[in-house]
């Protein structure tokens, strides 16, 4: 959220990069940009992505991925509960693993997004989840996920 905020104070430090850059915020954190995400949650992904040449992972019930020229995807996999402190560094830190081992920042961002919305839901002890418990779900959701594959 820091590192959100800082952007949102000096967006040309984003424009200026030429590193793949992928940002995660969520309705709130969008907003520190200066505009309301809105209903349309896809356009938001896609202009505040396109304004700063970044692609844009908008967190919340339905997780928009949107790179600044071309698709935007939503991900349906996940739980409300995954608004819960923490679990949003686990899905940074796994697109960010997926971004280091070679995949371009849409598809780190909608992998992520998916393997974190199916470990949030097995991790879901009724109501509630944490950040420790989703990363230890990370493995039966990716496991899912391959049998998945056609």
């Amino acid at each position: 959220a820091d590192a959100l905020t800082v952007c949102a104070q000096h967006p040309d430090w984003l424009r200026d990069r030429t590193a793949p850059t992928l940002l995660t915020p969520h309705d709130r954190e969008y907003e520190r940009f200066g505009r309301p995400v809105g209903a349309d949650r896809i356009g938001a992904a896609r202009d505040l992505a396109a304004e700063l040449g970044v692609t844009v992972l908008l967190k919340g019930d339905a997780t928009v991925v949107a790179a600044a020229t071309g698709p935007a995807r939503v991900n349906a996999t996940g739980t409300p509960v995954l608004a819960t402190a923490g679990t949003g560094d686990v899905l940074a830190g796994a697109a960010g693993a997926l971004l280091a081992g070679g995949l371009t920042t849409l598809d780190a961002g909608s992998v992520a997004a998916f393997l974190h919305g199916r470990a949030g839901v097995l991790s879901a002890d009724g109501a509630t989840t944490s950040a420790s418990a989703v990363l230890q779900a990370w493995p039966a959701a990716a496991r899912e996920a391959v049998r998945l594959d056609p």
